[in-house]
């Protein structure tokens, strides 16, 4: 006969339960509530159910105009280019469907650009003594959904370089960038250098509601430059003595002036300019060649001036002319600030300056204006403090809705058509 299964491998106790007697107390069926309270279960569900169905009437459902948009998604940021004779155009347009307040200084744009041949990209922006650490004041704008504003500016105020461009250079990847870089840490993961995001703080360069929340940069789309900003690298054809040649022989002059360099200034008083003064002609030519014969025209932030140290009326001397030989060149140097009038470079930013030599002759008198000799060519001169302020204010803002024209041909048309503004750059 066997033995009885609760006895098999179980403690005799009084009050321990045997295998069998746990086992079935674990398979015992709990009754759900709805079989022994039907009416009062029914009731609850039908609470519960009205209860979640008013709850949700009540709550407004987001529409697809008013949902959440990202500061940084909510503004683009683009620039345009109509190649090196004209001024490129910087702009910030609202597309999300709230008011949107931007740091609108032109200080904040900078260019990271990719140049062909090279495996870094070159980082372009103002120098470190116009650079801001802090929204500046009065600077702050609220865009209007639809908005945009913007500026017209001289890319190589960002890209400098005193004599000839190497970065923005024909072929050559420009991407945008406005506001101020991400606060990170580099960290080493699996053998590599990681960039890891800390936690951002002011200032931002676009917010919404408060300035200690918002967005650190915006970032546009990059441009490609074609091959007519070869002229900017000197490798254009125009300023090469190949070109001369092909000019016609009347009243040609015997020599040719060229800027060389300019230069990346502290002040007004550091910014000077290095040109030469070559002959060209077939044979040696004497010539009295001295700063008080150059006129420099200027193309600052303020606009077109001409500096000249004003006439010399000497006599000059025999040791004073220079003889130059068939391809013979010399030199000069100027400091800007000993020609110009007083204030004229007070304000930070870039100048472009072109020169012309008034030659004289052998008896001091001004030579005829034909003989007048002017570079081909412009140098930068960036100055970076001032007594005056560098303004970075937009140029242009776009309404959101334009005001309506009157038809074409129409007597009012002629008097309505805003006025355009010259947005040329020299070459």
């Amino acid at each position: 006969m066997p033995r009885p299964l609760a006895a098999v491998g179980t403690p005799r106790h009084p009050w321990y339960p045997s295998r069998v007697t746990r086992t079935a107390i674990h398979r015992t069926a709990v009754p759900h509530p709805a079989a022994s309270h039907p009416r009062q279960f029914a009731i609850v569900s039908l609470a519960c159910a009205m209860g979640c169905l008013f709850a949700r009437s009540g709550r407004a459902e987001p529409e697809m105009g008013t949902m959440h948009i990202p500061v940084k998604h909510q503004l683009i940021l683009t620039i345009s280019e109509e190649g090196p004779s004209q001024l490129w155009r910087a702009s910030i347009q609202n597309v999300g469907n709230t008011e949107v307040t931007v740091a609108a200084d032109l200080r904040l744009l900078s260019f990271e650009v990719a140049v062909p041949g090279k495996k870094k990209t070159s980082s372009c922006r103002v120098p470190k003594a116009m650079r801001l650490s802090s929204v500046p004041e009065g600077s702050a704008r609220s865009v209007a959904p639809g908005e945009q504003f913007g500026w017209h500016f001289d890319p190589r105020l960002l890209c400098f370089s005193s004599s000839d461009q190497d970065v923005l250079v024909p072929g050559a990847s420009v991407l945008p960038r406005f506001g101020w870089e991400r606060s990170t840490k580099t960290k080493w993961k699996g053998g590599k250098k990681v960039k890891l995001d800390l936690p951002q703080y002011a200032p931002f360069v676009a917010w919404k509601s408060s300035p200690q929340d918002g967005a650190k940069f915006l970032e546009g789309a990059p441009i490609n430059l074609d091959d007519r900003y070869s002229r900017w690298s000197g490798d254009d054809a125009k300023d090469s003595p190949a070109a001369d040649d092909e000019q016609p022989e009347i009243e040609k002059p015997t020599f040719r002036l060229t800027m060389l360099k300019g230069s990346d200034a502290a002040t007004p008083r550091d910014a000077t300019i290095r040109l030469r003064l070559s002959n060209q002609g077939p044979t040696k030519q004497s010539v009295f060649f001295r700063r008080e014969f150059i006129r420099y025209d200027v193309l600052g932030p303020r606009g077109q001036f001409t500096c000249a140290s004003g006439p010399d009326d000497r006599v000059p001397t025999r040791v004073s002319w220079t003889g130059l030989k068939q391809g013979g060149s010399t030199n000069l140097v100027t400091r800007l600030v000993e020609v110009c009038h007083p204030g004229s470079l007070d304000r930070p930013g870039l100048y472009l300056v072109r020169a012309t030599f008034e030659p004289r002759d052998k008896k001091g008198y001004p030579a005829k204006p034909s003989s007048h000799v002017s570079s081909k060519n412009y140098v930068s001169i960036r100055i970076r403090t001032g007594a005056e302020t560098f303004d970075g204010s937009p140029t242009f803002p776009i309404p959101v809705v334009p005001p309506a024209l009157p038809p074409p041909g129409s007597p009012a048309a002629s008097a309505s058509t805003p006025a355009t503004t010259s947005t040329s750059a020299p070459q």
